[in-house]
């Protein structure tokens, strides 16, 4: 039990939720919001089917593309046919049909690790967050960078392999990636201590936020 309450009080430490204040919650208005920090961003998106990839090209790249820390968007597909023309020079559409099937959602780190920037933002392909709540996060995230620093932040449940489906706010065990942040070198850490054989389908979270708490 004391291990257990080591683990906790660490893995604390590593990451953050923003109130809702901090990052709006839907409908997301489209506003500027000068960024505090210099830094250059890499947003990753995960697309695996026809409706997400119509929802990402029409609302989100634009939304990334206008965003002044945002100089490279990075598109994994699942389906080449999902693949749209290019809108914009900071665009890359991925085809990951044959990454998929091994992979999952740890495809994410896979093309993150590959980035030019350090600051790597993850979005899900129904995420359609304003400019001020990207801002936000970066500069929440550029305060301390040994962290991971989210939206959704969630308890875990102990002794079960779950976490809860209540969002929490300030530090927590675990950002759901579906709209976070954290530095290029956990995308590695991720890869190196992970199997290619095992695909997944979830929990990538969880163990998202081990290596930010021991690597």
């Amino acid at each position: 039990m004391a291990c257990m309450a080591i683990l906790v009080s660490v893995v604390f430490l590593f990451g953050s939720a923003l109130h809702d204040r901090g990052v709006p919650q839907p409908p997301f208005p489209h506003q500027a919001h000068t960024p505090k920090s210099t830094d250059r961003v890499t947003a990753v998106i995960l697309v695996n089917n026809p409706h997400r990839a119509k929802l990402t090209a029409d609302n989100i790249l634009p939304l990334l593309a206008n965003h002044p820390s945002i100089s490279e968007i990075v598109v994994s597909h699942s389906t080449p046919s999902t693949i749209p023309p290019l809108s914009n020079l900071i665009e890359s559409h991925i085809d990951s049909s044959s990454d998929d099937p091994i992979l999952g959602l740890a495809l994410r780190f896979k093309l993150c690790a590959q980035a030019s920037n350090e600051i790597i933002l993850h979005i899900d392909s129904d995420m359609i967050p304003s400019q001020s709540s990207i801002t936000a996060l970066l500069d929440e995230f550029t305060l301390d960078r040994r962290r991971i620093v989210g939206k959704y932040g969630r308890k875990l449940k102990f002794f079960q392999t779950m976490y809860s489906t209540t969002n929490i706010a300030g530090l927590a065990p675990v950002i759901l990636t579906k709209f976070a942040m954290h530095d290029r070198q956990l995308c590695s850490s991720f890869l190196s201590h992970t199997t290619m054989n095992f695909r997944w389908s979830n929990g990538e979270d969880i163990f998202l936020t081990a290596e930010a708490t021991f690597s």
